[in-house]
């Protein structure tokens, strides 16, 4: 593959949600919102919001699993939710013995709303690691590879330290593998090229 720069399809990061370490959970919420009322036409809405500490820096980001998550309490009491398959609950139906067990989503929305209100960015983020970031000068086939082998959504661009932008892999998917189209697709042997149109 030809060296296409991580810098041509990552999405700058001002035009990107971006909140504080010390941000509620509704202005993380309403951050999101907004971002997806304005953001451009080249790329989906974000689905996924960045979280910066007081020096500036990014070092964590929210998606929808993590807002959900944070809504109920009690997935506090048993760690995050994938780490508990196997020590838990390898052999019951999972996920409703995890229901049960620790009585998820039994208060009114408004009470789960009231008590997610006490929660900030900080402790809903995840961390972003060095394995998820990626030098804007870097080829796409290195992004690519990463973002397959890691099992990556999304990857912090950088411009030495300092974070530039974000590529996500909903714009790689459209930028390399929805090119498909125009490939020449060398036919199976047995089959015959279809005509363009059909024949009235």
């Amino acid at each position: 593959m030809e060296c296409l720069k991580v810098r041509d399809i990552m999405i700058p990061l001002a035009q990107y949600p971006i909140v504080s370490e010390a941000s509620s959970f509704h202005e993380t919420v309403l951050a999101l919102k907004v971002a997806q009322r304005q953001f451009g036409l080249d790329h989906d809405t974000p689905n996924t919001i960045l979280v910066f500490n007081k020096e500036g820096g990014i070092v964590g980001q929210i998606d929808y699993w993590d807002l959900m998550r944070a809504m109920e309490p009690g997935y506090a009491n048993m760690g995050y939710p994938r780490q508990i398959i196997d020590r838990e609950c390898s052999h019951c139906e999972f996920p409703g013995s995890i229901l049960r067990t620790y009585g998820l989503w039994r208060e009114p929305l408004q009470e789960l709303c009231d008590k997610s209100a006490e929660v900030t960015a900080s402790e809903i983020m995840r961390p972003i690691t060095a394995m998820e970031r990626i030098e804007e000068q870097a080829c796409m086939n290195e992004a690519i590879n990463s973002m397959i082998m890691r099992h990556l959504g999304l990857m912090l661009v950088t411009h030495g330290d300092a974070a530039v932008g974000v590529l996500r892999l909903a714009d790689v998917a459209k930028e390399i593998l929805f090119k498909i189209e125009d490939c020449r697709v060398p036919l199976m042997e047995g089959s015959e090229e279809q005509p363009d149109t059909l024949a009235a």
